[in-house]
């Protein structure tokens, strides 16, 4: 299949695929004759997402293109949100159901009148009107009475005197809250029937209401047939009204009767005279429009309330008015509707173009003012409910961290209250300071002691026996005790940080007076007594006493220094551990503050970026304008849409059913199928034959190709010239043509002046049957010499004689017999006698499938014969020829010359 192949398909499909498209078309206009107009408006709303200025702005703010096209989507989203549309679609109704009269601003009459007809009266019981409106239609609203009123009706009880004016009394309309009985429309669903009439038939009725008629069946059960004339049918469910009393609170209207003064005065006063009072016109205009600016404000309120109770109603349950008009195709209020509103980022930039169209021009203006009020309100919330969570928990945060900062700070305090710390590192330092000061001192002393006890032993090594034993009596021992007690007590003095003057004085005069006395009494002890070596033991004994002094006084400062030593040693020892646990409590302590530190910085940054999103730059830029012509009608494009998909479609089909027909159709297809060689193919010639085609000529030479194709295979044979040449025409199935082939394959080899005997079955059929399935264009006859009946032994037949049942037959003087059989599928075949045949020829009508049936009884044939089976396809389509016999001879314009050289490339040829 070649690209010519197509075109003549479509080509003799032409006028059926031309005639689908017209149909289609005319279908599409008759559809559309009535399509209503359609009005569309758009908005451009600025966001500020990329380089709009906010609070977190700076100038090193860098551009995040991921992140602000994240934002753009978040935003789109929004606006395509069911309950953006859901919103949108109930503040439009509230503001219809408010309106006192169609306002072409908000919705055309159509509109209005279609809302207030269907709206049951429970709903509109939920609308809120400002005191404005129900002025205007004519309800007077309760008022507090004046000062004069509130005077009438406190004396109109009272006895009138005679001096009192007669008084009158006047009607005053006001509103009462009182129960009042309404009835509410409710509708039910009731079935829906059609009566039968004469000629009605179940798929027609069940067409007429959209249904299919299983459902048509499914509704009548038990189902029927004949139908006959007046039989009621269920064909769906319609909707019926019904009213039902119910008790709603109202404001009900009543007459009150005011007493009046009858004569009361109405002096005439003059007309002031008209001056301009700058002060008086600014408080006008001032009084004004605060009046504007309180109805606007009322308006406004009832508007929100009514919204309010309209959405309240649709959550109620699934089955009211407001939730299944949303969820319905309402050209108006219905959520597919609302979905339809396009918006799309207006090329890189910070803008939001928003679009919608609709049958009312105002409903398309005001659906894109209320949805971009609407999805700038979700933006906002959903921004700022985020921001808000995060600022509430860092708030939380810092107060926890705080409040663990302070505990540590309390406890750090209590520590150093009891370990009396001001400041440990300086404490510390001074510590060591002091204990290096003590230590030298205390090695200082312990070094003069030692010292002062060994020249003090060595003086007494240097006394006899009597000094020895002056020096050891007991009123020499008591006095170096309380020298040492008193040398003590001054040093423990003048080791502290602030010592006494006085008691320091006392003790030293203590210690003068101490060491007199040792001295006079060593002085009456040795008046005229040496030492052993002749020295004089005065001299030696105040040495000795100046010693013992010394040694005394060291003693004493040692033992105050090594007592300051372990107090200081125990002292160091309690404040050494103190710094682990004073730097842990630091650590605790500066942690905590870090954490209060972080969770404070990320608060203040929480509380900017939720002061940022309050302060959103979401703004429109182009309001919504109200169009005033409507767009151009798409009804001429979708007619011409529908013709071109009709003729898309019919010529896809033609070509599918082309692709999925399993048929032989061609030569090179017989052949494989068949798995036999090809010898030729017969066309299928029409009953009313086209004048530019010569049929004949096309017929004839392709007779003859076969014909030559036998005579070449019969030349290639080594036969004897007294044996004549048998070919065998054989089918698989009925009707092939096996006879009408054989009879011009005979006229054939005639006409060139060969013998040739035709043999065929004798078939119960009538010459016109023959003619009616095989059109001869010639005037020739159809000639064969002989007809058989099958018999019953028809599969042992050896020889023609016995088929036709006369052995007296000579067929030596034939040169071509050609014997047809009947279709291998219905009938045997001589078996013996096709061994000795030939050729065998195989017929296939070109419009029929070739299946395994075939394909097994060909087999076996050619199992049994000895020869080669050729197929001839008869049937063939003209255009299928020209792999045969080149180009079909015809009348062809120049155009499909051209066109036919372009497409196979064959521009060289003249």
């Amino acid at each position: 299949m070649n690209l010519i192949y197509f075109i003549r398909l479509l080509l003799k499909n032409v006028y059926l695929i031309f005639g689908v498209g017209v149909l289609m078309a005319v279908v599409v206009y008759i559809l559309t004759r009535n399509q209503p107009e359609s009005y569309s408006s758009e908005m451009i709303v600025y966001t500020g997402l990329a380089t709009g200025y906010n609070i977190e702005s700076g100038d090193n703010t860098r551009f995040d293109l991921f992140g602000t096209n994240a934002q753009f989507d978040n935003l789109l989203n929004i606006i395509r949100s069911p309950q953006t549309h859901e919103e949108t679609a109930i503040r439009l109704m509230a503001q219809h159901l408010m309106l006192e009269q169609p306002n072409k601003r908000y919705c055309s009459s159509q509109t209005w009148n279609a809302i207030h007809d269907e709206v049951p009266q429970e709903v509109t019981a939920l609308v809120h009107f400002d005191p404005g409106y129900l002025q205007r239609r004519g309800y007077e609203l309760q008022r507090q009475p004046t000062d004069k009123e509130v005077i009438l009706e406190e004396t109109q009880d009272e006895p009138r005197t005679e001096s009192e004016p007669l008084t009158e009394t006047k009607t005053v309309t006001q509103y009462e809250t009182k129960e009042v009985s309404e009835k509410v429309r409710r509708y039910r669903s009731q079935p829906k029937y059609y009566t039968v009439k004469a000629g009605d038939y179940p798929v027609a009725i069940a067409r007429k209401f959209n249904l299919t008629l299983a459902r048509l069946k499914e509704l009548n059960a038990p189902f029927s047939l004949p139908l006959h004339g007046g039989q009621r049918l269920v064909v769906g469910q319609e909707n019926e009204a019904y009213f039902v009393d119910s008790v709603y609170t109202r404001q009900v209207p009543v007459e009150v009767e005011i007493p009046i003064s009858s004569n009361e005065e109405n002096p005439v006063t003059e007309a002031p005279e008209k001056i301009f009072d700058p002060v008086k016109r600014m408080d006008s205009i001032a009084d004004n429009f605060d009046q504007i600016n309180d109805e606007a404000l009322k308006h406004v309120e009832a508007y929100e309330a009514t919204v309010r109770n309209f959405t309240r109603y649709k959550e109620r349950d699934e089955e009211n008015y407001i939730y299944t008009t949303l969820q319905s195709s309402n050209p108006v209020y219905g959520m597919d509707k609302i979905s339809k509103v396009r918006a799309n980022r207006m090329q890189n930039s910070d803008f939001l173009k928003l679009s919608f169209e609709s049958h009312d021009p105002g409903v398309c203006q005001q659906t894109l003012e209320i949805i971009t009020q609407v999805f700038i309100r979700r933006h906002q919330s959903i921004k700022g409910a985020h921001t808000s969570l995060v600022s509430d928990y860092y708030r939380q945060q810092v107060k926890m961290a705080q409040a663990r900062l302070d505990s540590l700070e309390d406890l750090i305090l209590e520590f150093r209250k009891q370990n009396r710390i001001i400041n440990y590192n300086e404490q510390t330092k001074f510590i060591a300071e002091q204990d290096e000061v003590l230590d030298r001192d205390w090695y200082n002393e312990s070094a003069i002691l030692s010292a002062a006890q060994s020249a003090l032993s060595i003086m007494e090594d240097q006394l006899d026996g009597y000094s020895k034993n002056l020096v050891q009596r007991e009123e020499i021992m008591s006095l170096r005790e309380d020298l040492g007690q008193t040398a003590r007590l001054i040093a423990l003095e003048e080791v502290e940080v602030n010592p006494n003057i006085e008691v320091l004085t006392t003790l030293k005069k203590e210690q003068a007076e101490i060491r007199g006395q040792l001295d006079d009494f060593m002085a009456q002890a040795y008046q005229t007594h040496r030492s052993t070596e002749g020295i004089d033991m005065r001299s030696v004994l105040d040495l000795w006493l100046g010693k013992v002094v010394e040694v005394e006084e060291s003693r004493a400062r040692y033992l105050v220094k090594t007592g300051q030593k372990t107090e200081f040693m125990k002292k160091y020892d309690h404040f050494a551990p103190l710094g682990s646990e004073l730097t842990k409590y630091e650590r605790q302590i500066e942690i905590a503050q870090q954490e209060y530190l972080d969770h404070l910085h990320s608060l203040s940054l929480s509380l900017m970026k939720q002061k940022n999103n309050e302060q959103s730059s979401i703004d429109v830029s182009d309001e919504a304008y109200f169009p005033l012509k409507p767009n151009p009608s798409k009804r001429m494009f979708i007619i011409i849409a529908a013709f071109i998909a009709g003729l898309g479609l019919t010529a896809a089909l033609i070509i599918f059913l082309e692709f999925i027909d399993n048929s032989i159709k061609l030569p090179q297809r017989a052949s494989e199928l068949t798995k036999n060689r090809l010898i030729g193919a017969y066309p299928k010639v029409p009953r009313t034959t086209n004048p530019k085609i010569d049929y004949p000529r096309i017929t004839t030479r392709l007779v003859d190709m076969i014909s030559q194709k036998i005579k070449l295979d019969e030349l290639q044979r080594d036969l004897r010239q007294e044996k004549p040449f048998l070919v065998f025409l054989l089918s698989t199935r009925r009707h092939e043509g096996k006879t009408f082939l054989g009879t011009k394959l005979a006229e054939k080899f005639r006409s060139v002046g060969h013998q040739v005997l035709f043999i065929k079955p004798k078939e119960k059929k009538s010459e016109e049957d023959y003619e009616e399935q095989f059109i001869v264009e010639t005037d020739g006859e159809r000639v064969w010499d002989f007809e058989y009946d099958v018999p019953d032994n028809f599969m042992s037949i050896k020889s023609i004689n016995e088929l036709l049942r006369n052995f007296t037959f000579m067929t030596q003087g034939y040169q071509y017999i050609f014997l047809e059989i009947p279709a291998l599928l219905m009938s045997d075949y001589p078996a013996s006698l096709a061994t000795q045949a030939d050729m065998s020829l195989l017929v296939c009508r070109a419009n029929r499938s070739w299946n395994l049936a075939d394909d097994e009884v060909m087999d076996v044939y050619k199992t049994n014969s000895k020869q080669d089976v050729y197929t001839i396809l008869n049937g063939c389509r003209l255009d299928h020829l020209e792999p045969i016999i080149g180009e079909i001879p015809k009348k062809r314009s120049w155009i499909r010359k051209t066109v036919k050289k372009i497409i196979n490339f064959d521009m060289r040829r003249g």
